[in-house]
C-alpha cells in the first residue's frame, strides 16, 4: 500500500566492484542531466480533451492527446510502437500492484539485427489520492524487490529513489539491476512523473554491458517527455 511518507529501502546489499562503481558514476551524470533537461523544458498541462483524439506518430515524436503527453525517440534507430489502443483508459486509482496494472501506452525500442538491446515503455495510471512521486516510485521499487529478490537472486539498487526537480511534473527516479538469469535486459531505469493525480511512468531497460552505449539515448527519451 502506498504511503505518502514512504522512504526508499531494500534488503539488497550490492557488492562493491569496479563495474558497479563505474555504473554509479555514469548514472550520477544521468540523474543530474535529467534534472537540468526537465527543468529547462517545462510545459503547462492543458485541459483534457472532451472527446477521444487518436494518438499520432510524427517523425520521431509520439503524441497522445487524451493522455496528454508526448515523448520523442532520440534517432531513427529507435522504433516507436503503440501498445494500448487509442481508446484505452488510464488504470484507475492505483494504490498497489502499480507495475502489473499500469496502462502501458507506447514503447520505444532499439535493436541490433534481431535483438532488442534497449527499450523504454511509457505508461499511465490515476492515483486514488495525491501521493508524491517519491512515494509512488518507492512503492514500485518495493514491488520489484518482492518479485525478483530471493535468497538465490539479489536485486541491486544501483540508484535509490531520488526526487527529480522538474518544471514538467513532480518526478522521482530509481535504477536497479535485476539478476541477468531472470531478465536479459537487467538494468532498469524507472522514472515517475505526477501531475494532478495522474502518474506517468517511463520504464527503460537495457543490459549492463550495453548501458554505457545507450545511456545518452535513454537520457534523451526521458528528457523529451512533455505534458500537452
Amino acid at each position: 500500500m502506498l504511503n505518502p511518507s514512504t522512504q526508499s529501502s531494500s534488503k539488497a546489499t550490492p557488492l562493491i566492484s569496479r563495474t558497479r562503481v563505474f555504473i554509479m558514476a555514469i548514472l550520477l551524470v544521468l540523474v543530474v542531466t535529467l534534472m537540468i533537461n526537465l527543468q529547462r523544458k517545462g510545459a503547462e498541462l492543458a485541459s483534457q480533451a472532451s472527446q477521444q483524439i487518436p494518438a499520432t506518430i510524427d517523425d520521431l515524436t509520439y503524441r497522445h492527446a487524451d493522455f496528454r503527453f508526448s515523448i520523442q525517440a532520440p534517432s531513427r534507430d529507435w522504433v516507436i510502437t503503440e501498445i494500448a489502443p487509442s481508446e484505452a483508459q488510464a488504470s484507475p486509482e492505483l494504490v498497489r500492484e502499480i507495475i502489473a496494472n499500469t496502462t502501458n501506452v507506447v514503447q520505444l525500442t532499439r535493436q541490433l539485427q534481431d535483438t532488442v538491446v534497449a527499450r523504454c515503455t511509457v505508461g499511465v495510471f490515476n492515483l486514488k489520492e495525491l501521493y508524491s512521486a517519491f512515494a509512488v516510485a518507492a512503492e514500485s521499487l518495493h514491488e520489484i524487490m518482492n518479485q525478483y529478490q530471493s535468497p538465490q537472486d539479489t536485486v541491486q539498487v544501483i540508484w535509490p529513489v531520488t526526487k527529480l526537480e522538474t518544471n514538467v511534473a513532480e518526478g522521482a527516479i530509481f535504477i536497479v539491476k535485476i539478476p541477468q538469469a531472470l531478465m536479459p535486459l537487467e538494468v532498469w531505469v524507472a522514472t515517475y512523473l505526477i501531475k494532478d493525480r495522474v502518474a506517468y511512468t517511463i520504464f527503460c531497460q537495457t543490459s549492463e554491458a550495453a548501458y554505457p552505449t545507450y545511456r545518452d539515448d535513454i537520457e534523451k527519451i526521458i528528457g523529451s517527455f512533455r505534458l500537452l
